[in-house]
Parts: structure tokens; C-alpha cells; sequence
């Protein structure tokens, strides 16, 4: 069976990994494709990188999109293309260049409400781990707060509770979970729409994939399926995720088919191996409600897409 994985990041965009880790992690897995998804910038790097160690590799780069028409919230499209026009990479570095922005914002709101944390030496911390410090977002926000003692402190005492640093991001930093009004810093919104994608992507795009369902809508199948439908001439993929729950499986591929939509896979993988992290997975973690059968009919038909549209020849 071959082994893939289209969905994953490194420290070109907001993790841990470099793409040498990530391509020794990946030949350790024996896998046969490997295509890393970083965030609002194309790492061109690790294609090249992976070709020289045999692994079959092309150039995506997930979308921080807004949808203002359907769902009303912020999501991620995974992009393929044979190439990236000026316009596209001029909407990714204004993304980057907002989202440190906001970074700055929420530093600053935390302070206003007693918590210990220096934006110049955040941003220092990570600029050490050779981090694209453009590409810095809540989880380090979250990350580097809680190394400090005091700080998860005061987290108990406002809060009365302890929580993790997944629990502060989503209760606390987020717009739609209960405990923003004290912590969420609200700027204007800097995400492309979805539809401003569409248009640029017009002439060459190959396959525009909706990520990880399960994440973005949660539990609110219908507003997925409204989603999909509408858009359908928006989008002609969709993910599923390594942690999607059998439901979700069973509701993608029945929307996939309804479609004809292309599927791509899995893990999310941001490299994080000493922390509790129920959203992401480890490289190559395949979901155990797909049949290997039904992922590799997939994964043909993706694969052929590729080469008919680009030319490429069999590895």
C-alpha cells in the first residue's frame, strides 16, 4: 500500500520541525509521498528536499480564508498549484503580516489584564527556534504564557480553573467560546474570503480542499453540508482529518460522491511530541474509519489529476 500524507507543517510556518526532521520522520515511515501544508506560505524548499530523498512532493499551502457568505467564521482551504501568481503571494504575506498584528494585540490585552509576557522577547524566544516569526498565532501565545508559573496562576484565579494550553486558546483567545471577554483581542478582520480565493485561483488551481471538517463545523453537520453545497463550484476537495470521528468519515464520503469531489489526508502534524494535542496527529496516522481500499481509489484519481494537469510523469 503506498503511503502518504497531504496535510502537515514545519518551522517554515509555525511549528516545531525543520523540513530535514520532518523528511527523516517521513523516510523512518517508509513514506512514498509527503506534502507539507504551511501556513499562508509556500515551502518550496521541502519539495526539493524531499525529491533528493525519493519522496514523491508538490506545493500546497493552507489558506487562512474567511467565509462571510455560509458559515461565518474563519477556516482553512488546503491549495495546490503548479505555481503561485504575485497576487496570490501578496494576499499570503498581507495574512502574515496581519496575523503578527493581531499577535501583538493579544500580547497586549493579556498584559492589560496582569498577565506576564513581553512581546519583544516572545517574539525573540521563537526567532531562536528559527521560527518565521511572521507565522506566529495563539498557540504560541498560549505556549509561551504558560512558561511562566505566575501566569497559570492567575489563570486559576480568574478563571477557577487549571487549563491546558489548548483549553486557554479556545475558551479563552477565540471569539466564540465562553471566556473572550476577558482575554480576546479583537482586530479588524484580515483573512481573504473564500470567494476572493476562488477568483484568484481561477487559472491554476489543480485541487482546492476544504481542511479538516471536523474541526471547522465541530458537531453541525448541516451547516457542512449547506457549506459544501454551496460552494461546490468553490471547492473540489475535501479532507479528512486522522481524527475524524466515524460520523464525519461516513458523511464525507457520502458528500464526496454526491460531488465528485477529490479527498486528501490526514494528520495535521505540527511535530509537537511532548504535549497533549487532541486536535493534531503524528505523520501518517491513518484514520481508522477509512478502508485502505477507499483511500487508495481516492488517492489514484488524485494522483491522475496531478499528472494530467501538470504533465508529471509516473515516479
Amino acid at each position: 500500500m503506498m503511503k502518504f500524507d497531504t496535510h502537515f507543517h514545519t518551522n517554515v510556518s509555525d511549528w516545531y520541525y525543520s523540513n530535514e526532521q520532518v523528511l527523516a520522520e517521513a523516510k523512518a515511515k517508509w513514506l512514498d509521498l509527503a506534502i507539507v501544508t504551511e501556513h499562508d506560505i509556500v515551502n518550496t524548499d521541502f519539495v526539493n528536499l524531499a525529491k533528493q530523498n525519493n519522496i514523491y512532493s508538490f506545493e500546497w499551502v493552507e489558506f487562512s480564508v474567511y467565509d462571510d457568505r455560509i458559515a461565518h467564521k474563519s477556516m482553512h482551504i488546503v491549495w495546490y498549484s503548479t505555481s503561485f501568481s504575485k497576487n496570490v503571494c501578496d494576499i499570503l504575506d498581507d495574512t502574515r503580516k496581519w496575523r503578527i498584528n493581531k499577535v501583538k494585540k493579544q500580547i497586549e490585552k493579556l498584559v492589560s489584564n496582569w498577565y506576564i509576557i513581553d512581546y519583544e522577547e516572545f517574539i525573540e524566544y521563537y526567532r531562536n527556534k528559527w521560527f518565521d516569526v511572521n507565522n506566529l498565532n495563539n498557540s504560541q501565545v498560549s505556549e509561551y504564557l504558560m512558561m511562566n508559573p505566575q501566569n497559570n496562576e492567575l489563570t486559576v484565579e480568574l478563571t477557577g480553573e487549571v487549563l491546558s494550553q489548548w483549553d486557554f486558546i479556545r475558551r479563552c483567545l477565540k471569539s466564540h467560546w465562553d471566556l473572550k471577554y476577558i482575554w480576546w483581542a479583537q482586530i479588524e478582520r484580515y483573512e481573504p474570503s473564500v470567494r476572493t480565493i476562488w477568483e484568484l485561483s481561477k487559472q491554476e488551481w489543480f485541487v482546492v480542499s476544504l481542511a479538516h471538517p471536523n474541526f471547522t463545523f465541530r458537531d453541525d453537520y448541516v451547516l457542512f453540508m449547506y457549506f459544501v453545497s454551496e460552494y461546490k463550484d468553490l471547492i473540489n476537495g475535501i479532507e479528512i482529518n486522522s481524527l475524524a470521528s466515524k460520523e464525519w468519515v461516513e458523511l464525507i464520503l457520502k458528500t464526496a460522491k454526491k460531488y465528485n469531489l477529490i479527498l486528501t489526508f490526514w494528520s495535521d502534524d505540527h511535530f509537537v511530541r511532548d504535549k497533549v494535542d487532541d486536535v493534531h496527529w503524528q505523520l501518517w496516522e491513518m484514520n481508522p474509519f477509512v478502508t485502505e481500499a477507499d483511500m487508495m481509489e481516492n488517492f489514484k484519481n488524485f494522483l491522475m489529476l496531478v499528472r494530467a494537469t501538470n504533465g508529471m510523469k509516473e515516479k
